[in-house]
């Protein structure tokens, strides 16, 4: 699932169908990786997601909601327009902090321009 992780950035890949399970791997990992930081931006190549729980997606949006504060943004990588569409939901409900993206190399640029920029240790 995490394919790069550093003080600058989060990338990981979510594959096959989003479910509880994997919504708590998930905000693990972005617990572990964040600890008490700010300014945290997190990539999230969602192209190979087929579907997704309603539970799972309102777990993620509530999660997110109460951490809006700590994230400069986050970015999401797809590919069908009915998944992209409810993660502009999410993005509304944590203000606007979600960019969806439906363009692999626009994507990648947006990664390579943070890989630049590093958050201070924990």
């Amino acid at each position: 699932m995490v394919l790069h992780r550093s003080n600058a950035y989060l990338h990981t890949r979510i594959v096959g169908h989003f479910d509880m399970d994997l919504a708590n791997v998930l905000i693990g990992t972005l617990e572990d990786w964040m600890g008490s930081q700010r300014g945290v931006v997190a990539f999230h190549d969602c192209v190979k997601l087929e579907n997704y729980d309603v539970e799972a997606r309102e777990r993620i949006t509530t999660w997110s909601r109460t951490r809006v504060d700590r994230f400069d943004g986050v970015h999401l990588l797809v590919e069908g327009r009915i998944i992209g569409w409810a993660l502009r939901l999410v993005s509304v409900a944590i203000g606007g902090k979600l960019t969806t993206h439906y363009d692999r190399a626009a994507f990648e640029g947006v990664i390579a321009r943070r890989r630049n920029v590093a958050r201070p240790d924990r």
